[in-house]
């Protein structure tokens, strides 16, 4: 398998965020279950 061509990026902050600069990637999720528990996560709509 072919392996992705990485950018060299300057990194921001974002709040207190950093984004970009090789840190760590960053999701956010508005639920508030467990993720892991699909069920639920579905059944907060």
């Amino acid at each position: 398998m072919p392996t992705a061509k990485l950018h060299r990026t300057i990194g921001v902050r974002v709040g207190h965020v950093q984004v970009g600069g090789g840190a760590p990637i960053v999701v956010q999720s508005m639920t508030i279950t467990d993720t892991a528990d699909a069920e639920a996560t579905a059944n907060q709509c």
